[in-house]
């Protein structure tokens, strides 16, 4: 009894929300075209902006490479350096 109560509960004020933009004003056909409408602009952009950073995130992925490896070069070349140095230094 208590079980059927609290889905009674439960369920009707789903049911009356669910049914509120049938019986409402702003459902009308036009208005929900034009809903769909953005929302088909809205996703169209969100998709551009996704595609975008798949190819930022790929240009950094790209750049972070190339500096580790300019900074491994840099490393080689102090090395080299300091060695050069100590031979004029004796």
């Amino acid at each position: 009894m208590r079980l059927g109560l609290l889905v009674a509960t439960a369920f009707v004020p789903l049911v009356l929300w669910a049914a509120l933009p049938l019986v409402s004003e702003g459902a009308t056909p036009g208005h929900a075209g034009r809903v769909s409408d953005t929302l088909d602009r809205k996703r169209k952009a969100l998709e551009r902006n996704r595609d975008r950073d798949r190819v930022l995130t790929t240009d950094m992925s790209a750049l972070h490479r190339r500096i580790g490896r300019l900074q491994r070069t840099i490393g080689t070349l102090q090395r080299r350096l300091r060695a050069f140095q100590a031979d004029l230094d004796r």
